[in-house]
């Protein structure tokens, strides 16, 4: 049996917030279209507050391929 430690959620959206929990753990993923981190040290400030713990990865650039849809 192996022993889920944590994971990592690729999301596709120009605003998107995803949290998945595993046990005691839970992990956000924050997707913006612009690179303004604000509304992601808005909500580091709130776990400050609470006194909860947390890390924050590095910046992960979303790769997408360009489709366009018959209009």
């Amino acid at each position: 049996m192996y022993d889920i430690k944590g994971f990592y959620t690729i999301t596709d959206g120009d605003l998107m917030l995803e949290l998945n929990v595993v046990r005691d753990t839970f992990c956000i993923t924050y997707q913006l279209i612009n690179k303004d981190p604000k509304l992601m040290e808005l909500f580091c400030e709130e776990l400050k507050k609470e006194g909860l713990p947390y890390t924050v990865s590095e910046q992960f650039v979303r790769y997408m391929p360009k489709i366009r849809f018959p209009s």
